[in-house]
């Protein structure tokens, strides 16, 4: 009050709230960018805070957790005057343009759910007493200072107003039982921001703890709404590199062109089976040996819940020779069309429902293969060739639009088995809006496809039935700021996001963990800001060896571990891609045999996670067996190209085997590689002294320029 009162003075403050450690690694106590300043409030926010942070952080300020930490810096001008808060804005055609600015600070003083929900950032902190909890009375009484109407961030709720807090005042492990079921009764609602949908976004705190030595445990988000699916991929759509059970008759003396219009093809395809006299007899021998009920025992027991299972527009439709959609290859695609009418393919549809409803399964249908082709891959049904796809065109959307509305009409009819429908698998463009000389579907086409799907699938299942949106994540923020869907005219539309690791094998746990950084950040941001749910439909486990326990002794159980948890934090789970197939792309039928340590899929996906004791050993043990590897030998091996890459369309990286001179070049490259962090460090450490032995005012006109 006594600074307000003062000519040209504003009141600068810190709101810990949730708590915030990042705002602690940048400002320590906060003393010298609060208080009482003639500064302006855009150059505090612009420059003191976000340029200064941004140094710092040494990432993209468009990730959540950055623009999270910003909010916790308020501005107020004026006696009587509401807050402003510091805040990130980043330019939508250009996610990596972002700069800080100030705005309104939100008030959240409301005393019940739908009223709190109805202020714009605010949310609802509850405690569920479902059930007695000592435990939670001891630490926080009537509960009153943890739960109620606030602007915290949830994660932040979870791990330092509940987590931290409760670790101190308890005396065992934060491992046992007791503590994770205590810890689950605090729950976080957040409203959608669509004035005609009611429903909320609810998740709980829970407690994971990591498999990978060394251990430990932390407080994450776990969506009520959880996803634990898993894709049952290469039966509709036989991938060549799946080498399911049966693929070798399948494919046998067929072959494919070697380009197409000048692009190349790089594998076969579904189309070339339509080349060969006896193909309707191949398909039918392939979809009899493909579609098991012990592969849907297998899911059940190992805890999933959902299948998705990936179609193409052929298996639902019949699609006359004339009606096919332009473009290259044209007749590769009728030969594929030819192969059986879709009746027949609506047998062995029917059969997975069947064999799902009678384990429990729900089975999310998916548009893999579209008319055209979305992609030149061999998962549309037919590789056209590098460049070549066609799905844009306006025959290509109508059919797939017809195809979408039969895909409603199997949903119908299965009811409650189906969970909802994938509206189009993997769209070309993984680059995003910033990526404007890469190949890519114009994202305002794919709108009008889905806003034509949507209705047309509506005329047969309910506004609650999912419709699934997938979509790159760098093209998330832009679906985010659009907002083109609303829940009174299209129902429930949830958007997927595809996440891979895609290059030479990582054999470090940390450093597999690390290549999903970016991606993560992109799905949690629209999580929690967007009006919609997402979730994970394809994450592999690929890349990280040959998948053989005698030669690999990466820890899958606990990569596995933390992914499906880190989807479950940031969105509403996961569906890991495949059931089977070699090593890591088969990471539920072969979890067993699958390196050193067999994936607990059911322990991962229970509500107080696996049993640490049980597991880490096995783990600790496959850590001491590969430093002992590293330690003895280079690991420098030739690489086949990544089965992946095959998949997406990317050139292999390869990795060649070191010998004679380019064994002695690789070292000098090791030793460059190893000073230049020494280096960077030094000119980082100058570039700071030289700037802040610069005059005050002459920092202060930087920052506000």
């Amino acid at each position: 009050e006594s600074c307000l009162k003062r000519q040209g003075c504003s009141w600068f403050s810190y709101r810990k709230g949730g708590g915030c450690r990042l705002c602690d690694l940048w400002f320590g106590n906060q003393a010298a960018v609060t208080g009482c300043r003639d500064w302006s409030p855009k150059s505090y926010c612009g420059g003191t805070i976000f340029t200064s942070a941004v140094e710092m952080y040494g990432k993209s300020p468009a990730n959540m957790d950055f623009k999270e930490a910003l909010r916790h810096y308020t501005v107020t001008e004026k006696e009587g005057d509401s807050q402003a808060q510091c805040s990130v804005y980043c330019n939508p055609d250009n996610p990596d343009a972002c700069w800080g600015d100030v705005k309104q600070a939100v008030t959240c003083d409301a005393g019940t759910m739908d009223e709190c929900l109805k202020k714009p950032g605010c949310r609802w902190f509850s405690y569920k007493d479902q059930d007695d909890c000592p435990l939670c009375k001891k630490w926080f009484g009537d509960q009153a200072n943890v739960t109620g109407c606030h602007d915290w961030n949830p994660q932040e709720y979870c791990e330092e107003i509940i987590f931290v807090a409760a670790k101190d005042r308890y005396d065992g492990k934060t491992s046992n039982n007791s503590f994770k079921q205590a810890i689950a009764h605090y729950h976080v609602s957040q409203g959608r921001g669509d004035p005609g949908d009611s429903r909320v976004k609810e998740a709980r705190c829970s407690v994971w703890c990591d498999l990978a030595p060394p251990g430990g445990c932390s407080a994450q988000l776990r969506s009520l709404g959880e996803v634990k699916g898993v894709n049952y991929g290469g039966r509709f759509i036989p991938e060549h590199y799946l080498q399911l059970e049966g693929y070798e008759q399948l494919f046998n003396g067929t072959c494919h062109p070697s380009d197409v219009n000048g692009g190349k093809v790089r594998g076969l395809s579904l189309c070339d089976v339509g080349n060969v006299s006896n193909a309707t007899d191949r398909v039918t021998s392939f979809l009899d040996t493909s579609i098991q009920q012990r592969h849907f025992d297998e899911m059940s027991k190992a805890g999933f819940e959902i299948l998705r299972l990936p179609l193409g527009y052929w298996n639902v439709l019949d699609v006359p020779a004339e009606a096919t959609p332009p473009g290259v290859g044209v007749d590769r695609w009728q030969r594929l069309q030819r192969i059986l009418p879709a009746k027949s393919y609506s047998e062995w549809i029917d059969r997975v429902f069947v064999h799902a409803k009678s384990v429990g399964l729900k089975v999310l249908l998916d548009l893999h293969g579209a008319p055209g082709g979305q992609a030149y891959n061999s998962f549309t049904g037919c590789d056209q060739g590098v460049g070549h796809f066609d799905f844009a065109q306006p025959k290509s959307v109508h059919l797939a639009v017809a195809a979408i509305e039969a895909m409603a009409r199997i949903c119908a009819r299965h009811k409650d088995a189906c969970y909802g429908i994938e509206l189009l698998n993997e769209p070309v463009g993984t680059g995003g809006p910033l990526d404007r000389y890469g190949e890519r579907i114009p994202r305002e086409d794919l709108q009008n496809y889905y806003q034509a799907a949507i209705l047309a699938a509506r005329k047969h299942i309910d506004l609650k039935v999912p419709l699934v949106i997938m979509e790159w994540p760098r093209w998330l923020s832009w679906w985010s700021q659009k907002k083109p869907f609303s829940y009174k005219e299209h129902g429930n539309i949830i958007f997927a996001a595809h996440l891979y690791y895609m290059g030479p094998d990582l054999v470090d746990q940390q450093e597999s963990r690390w290549a999903f950084e970016e991606d993560l950040s992109s799905v949690a941001e629209f999580h929690l800001h967007s009006r919609y749910e997402i979730f994970v439909s394809e994450f592999g486990l690929n890349s990280h060896g040959s998948g053989v326990p005698e030669d690999d002794y990466f820890d899958y159980n606990s990569f596995a571990n933390w992914f499906v948890h880190q989807s479950n934090r940031f969105s509403l789970g996961s569906m890991v891609w495949n059931y089977d197939g070699p090593g890591a792309w088969g990471a539920v039928a072969n979890k067993g045999v699958l390196g050193p340590v067999p994936i607990e899929w059911n322990q991962i996906f229970s509500s107080t996670g696996p049993a640490v004791g049980d597991i880490t050993p096995l783990a600790l043990a496959a850590k001491r067996r590969l430093d002992s590897i590293r330690a003895s030998k280079d690991l420098q091996t030739g690489e086949a190209p990544h089965r992946l890459l095959q998949r997406l369309g990317a050139a292999p990286v390869l990795t060649p085997v070191a010998s004679g001179e380019s064994n002695a070049a690789s070292k000098v490259l090791r030793l460059s590689a190893m000073m230049l962090p020494f280096f960077l460090l030094v000119a980082v450490s100058l570039r700071t002294q030289w700037r802040w032995r610069q005059p005050a005012s002459q920092r202060r006109d930087r920052i506000a320029r």
